[in-house]
């Protein structure tokens, strides 16, 4: 997300990059809305909206997939959401 922001930001606005048109801005990724609330698992491919969502993925994909037992204790962590934005999730991650 942020790379992108740069290059929209200098293919359109950097006189001699927009001028020489060096960025090809049909080609930079869409955004990507990280929403404000919501429960995130680094092995999940998306940020759950509800207990719900998790759940079934957590339960149906990824307990069968890392071979972990159902009945496994469970840890929830309230982190903020400029770590995930930014990818700098090493430390929740580890």
């Amino acid at each position: 997300n942020l790379e992108a922001m740069l290059m929209r930001v200098a293919g359109q606005y950097v006189p001699s990059v927009a001028d020489n048109k060096l960025i090809d801005l049909e080609r930079i990724m869409e955004p990507v809305v990280i929403p404000d609330t919501g429960i995130w698992h680094p092995c999940a491919p998306r940020i759950f909206s509800s207990s719900f969502e998790y759940k079934e993925w957590y339960e149906n994909v990824h307990l069968p997939m890392a071979g972990v037992a159902k009945d496994a204790p469970t840890v929830g962590v309230v982190l903020q959401k400029s770590h995930i934005a930014t990818k700098d999730d090493g430390h929740y991650v580890a």
